[in-house]
């Protein structure tokens, strides 16, 4: 609808029944808009929902739109719900353009050399069962630990050292997902056992 004295646009959407849509619709704000109260859709959902139209009618349009709420909101936006969601409606080619038409750089895969990787941190892909979040949680904090130097932060660096450790588990968390393989599973038992045999051999225990 268009206000026609004012200009103004709003679009009304008819909610489905799937998953997104549904958390979508939960996470609605209330706002005040000129004394009339009203319901929004949050800033991650409208992100999404923008990502998304752009992949069905292939308008660049709701890319630039995405760019300006990305430039307005970045440090404020919930990058964990976006990803999970980017990832399962498989918006990844939207969101990296959008990203880069705001002018935020991609830091989805780091390559770094250390002459000595920290040993805590163990290979996470195609196991059987599947790792669970909380081991690559805790490869995040060996990781975040080996590049800071800090096995427990201080006060000071507390926050900014847990906000890294919950984005390298999600960015992890998504090379794992999208990541392929022909080789057959690994075992879980039979590489444990293998580490511990070569653990014996090199410290003799």
């Amino acid at each position: 609808m268009i206000g026609l004295s004012t200009g103004w646009k709003v679009d009304l959407i008819i909610r489905s029944s799937r998953k997104f849509s549904e958390e979508e619709f939960r996470r609605r704000q209330s706002v005040t808009l000129q004394g009339v109260p009203i319901c929004v859709t949050s800033a991650e959902d409208a992100v999404l929902s923008k990502l998304e139209w752009s992949k069905l009618a292939q308008w660049h349009r709701h890319i630039e739109d995405v760019a300006g709420i990305l430039r307005l909101r970045w440090e404020s936006l919930d990058r964990r719900y976006l990803e999970k969601w980017i990832v399962e409606i498989e918006l990844q080619e939207q969101w990296k353009n959008a990203r880069h038409a705001a002018g935020i750089p991609e830091f989805d895969i780091i390559v770094l050399r250390v002459s000595t990787m920290c040993r805590n941190i163990k290979t996470l892909f195609n196991f059987d069962p599947p790792v669970t979040d909380d081991e690559v949680r805790a490869a995040s904090v060996q990781f975040i630990r080996k590049i800071t130097g800090f096995n427990k932060p201080s006060k000071a660096n507390e926050a900014a050292f847990l906000a890294a450790v919950e984005d390298v588990a999600a960015v992890a968390a998504r090379l794992l997902r999208s990541l392929e393989t022909v080789a057959p599973p690994k075992n879980r038992e039979e590489e444990a056992a293998k580490a511990r045999a070569r653990a014996a051999e090199r410290f003799g225990t």
